[in-house]
């Protein structure tokens, strides 16, 4: 997962998962159910620290990302 995001979020993952995009101060902003190497548009969200989370059912990641 790239840490440093301009206008897309890309995941890369062995199968489909929901990832969630939250605020740092934890208010859900964005939420999508993705295949590997899908991205997510993030041109709506302002410059600043994020959160995401991604879920494929038997496993869950968080990583801290930036939005320039």
């Amino acid at each position: 997962m790239n840490t440093n995001i301009k206008d897309a979020l890309t995941v890369i993952l062995p199968a489909s998962a929901t990832v969630n995009i939250y605020t740092a101060e934890g208010k859900l902003v964005s939420s999508n159910r993705i295949n590997s190497g899908e991205s997510i548009n993030t041109s709506s969200l302002t410059k600043g620290m994020y959160i995401v989370t991604v879920d494929n059912g038997s496993a869950k990641v968080s990583r801290k990302v930036i939005k320039n």
